[in-house]
């Protein structure tokens, strides 16, 4: 793709960005009860009278999980803090990296990058700057090990097919299809496939098929690697996908959840800002989450009546749960 092409689509990517934005933080306006203007329109909206009903909760797959940052499963507030760390490798974060592997605990996934690849990584970042940082040797994707720089913005002059590792990074979604072993398996983008329309298959839409890289520093404190947002495909070489160790993930809560509400929250007949407005689940009242749908940092939940958004982060990047579903968890730090 020519630059001038890549960068309009980049352009009109992030103008729809905003847009997406703008009709969230309004949604939020709306569940707090704080939105100016608009409280006889929220009032004007049918209050839900619904309750949970029995609550035998399955945990069949496939379920959505999270994987957990360092400090909730190392013993330790980051990697950098072990004792075993190398004193002499010292960076102010560090990328937070989740092995992946061919068969339940063993196995190398690492494969490699062809120029339609590396053109798919190119377009999922939100500029020239994240295209340069995810391609760079020795920032976490691709590693020295036999590779050379890689010419992200310009693929004609590419020389040598770069070799990935296998990872995904702390906080993101992943997919459990099945378990054996202590370990999960994984839906992922195949490889041996043409790469999609990043345009559709991105963070946003399926952010447990496409990551969000994350940092952590040496106390614990989570970031974004490079401090910038940078994503990259979760890519396999084998068409079932790869294993996670399952001690490194965190299960959304079986369904069906009876979430009692915080506060007023919007219920909308689909998930995201666009859709219509189908009701208000009341402060203190209660109702069945049927499933879930993860997009980008977010997490909606479908009730009978509707969607409800059950996560979002603030403007600081903190998570805010609206009702009472909530996860141990965080999830990637986004700045759209």
């Amino acid at each position: 793709m020519k630059p001038d092409r890549l960068n309009i689509r980049r352009l009109l990517a992030g103008l729809a960005l905003v847009l997406l934005g703008l009709l969230s933080c309004s949604a939020y306006n709306v569940q707090a009860g704080n939105a100016p203007g608009q409280p006889a329109a929220a009032g004007a909206l049918l209050q839900l009278d619904t309750q949970c009903d029995d609550q035998s909760s399955s945990q069949r797959l496939p379920r959505f999980a999270r994987l957990m940052h360092d400090p909730q499963w190392m013993g330790y507030s980051s990697r950098m803090a072990a004792p075993d760390w190398n004193k002499n490798f010292y960076y102010d974060r560090y990328p937070q990296t989740v092995q992946l592997f061919l068969n339940p605990k063993s196995g190398d996934g690492r494969l490699r990058y062809s120029a339609e690849w590396l053109e798919y990584l190119r377009e999922l970042q939100p500029n020239d700057n994240a295209a340069v940082w995810i391609a760079r040797i020795a920032a976490g994707l691709f590693n020295p090990s036999g590779n050379v720089p890689i010419p992200i913005l310009d693929l004609s002059q590419l020389k040598q097919e770069p070799v990935a590792e296998s990872i995904s990074s702390g906080g993101n979604v992943v997919k459990i299809l099945e378990t054996r072993n202590g370990s999960g398996r994984i839906e992922m983008i195949f490889m041996r496939e043409a790469p999609p329309d990043p345009g559709y298959m991105n963070y946003r839409n399926f952010p447990w098929l496409v990551t969000k890289f994350t940092s952590i520093s040496i106390d614990g404190e989570l970031g974004n690697a490079g401090g910038i947002d940078v994503y990259f495909p979760n890519l396999a070489k084998q068409q079932e996908g790869y294993w996670v160790d399952l001690r490194r993930v965190e299960f959304f809560p079986p369904l069906p959840f009876c979430a009692t509400a915080r506060q007023d929250v919007l219920v909308l007949s689909s998930p995201g800002g666009l859709a219509k407005r189908v009701g208000i689940l009341p402060a203190g009242g209660s109702a069945s989450i049927r499933e879930y749908l993860p997009q980008a940092s977010d997490v909606w939940g479908r009730l009978d009546e509707g969607w409800v958004r059950l996560l979002y982060l603030d403007p600081a990047g903190y998570p805010v749960y609206p009702t009472s579903w909530q996860m141990e968890t965080r999830p990637p730090i986004l700045y759209p």
